[in-house]
């Protein structure tokens, strides 16, 4: 089953208008610009959580479209540490400053498990997103959200990006301070004490504010 954590959102099916209606205002989302995890960089948890261990690493042979000039984000998830909430990944601030008032969010990305491996559903695949009232993702947290999987032998499949999406629904942020930036991370998560390693591929990864599914995610199912 697909998890979701969310602090303090509430559901909503009105979405406000606002400028870059519907745009994905995540930088390099594909994996396709030189250096191919620009924008990225290194996330693991940390205390009071255990800190997270693995690698992650661009690759050209793994990509949503298919496509020979791109690639995806390639995350292995290390069997240690093996206390529960362990977290690594990659992550990327947002600057949502331009955007002003933020009032609906919607999160979601692509990722593929291959095949010739164990899950147990010991580790998780995701998306979180962190919102701040400051740029840099800086300042207080507002408020945060995550979608995710537990994974499964059932889960792992080869190619099989089209079927394999995590889609948040629309929140409501209008509530709260309208945040200025957000931090999204593509992680692998430990669900409990556990030993388990993952290998995963993250790609097509968004973040729309003010409005729709970006134009080429309009596809996007939530099961």
């Amino acid at each position: 089953m697909k998890n979701v954590r969310i602090f303090l959102f509430a559901a909503s099916v009105v979405l406000a208008a606002a400028p870059a209606l519907g745009q994905n205002q995540v930088q390099n989302s594909g994996f396709d610009i030189v250096p191919m995890l620009m924008n990225w960089s290194a996330y693991a948890s940390s205390a009071p959580d255990p800190v997270g261990a693995g690698t992650g690493v661009w690759d050209g042979t793994q990509d949503v479209s298919m496509s020979p000039l791109s690639g995806s984000a390639h995350i292995d998830f290390a069997a240690a540490p093996t206390g529960g909430n362990a977290a690594y990944g990659i992550r990327q601030c947002v600057d949502l400053s331009a955007l002003q008032p933020v009032m609906t969010a919607t999160f979601g990305t692509r990722y593929e498990v291959r095949t010739g491996q164990t899950a147990t559903g010991g580790v998780n695949v995701g998306i979180d997103v962190a919102f701040f009232d400051a740029v840099g993702c800086g300042g207080n947290l507002i408020t945060g959200g995550s979608q995710g999987k537990d994974i499964l032998m059932a889960d792992l499949m080869d190619n099989f990006w089209d079927t394999a999406e995590i889609l948040s629904p629309a929140f409501d942020i209008s509530p709260l301070p309208s945040p200025m930036s957000a931090e999204v991370r593509l992680v692998a998560t430990r669900t409990s004490m556990n030993s388990d390693t993952l290998s995963v591929f993250f790609d097509g990864a968004y973040l729309a504010v003010n409005g729709a599914l970006p134009v080429q995610l309009q596809t996007f199912e939530a099961e």
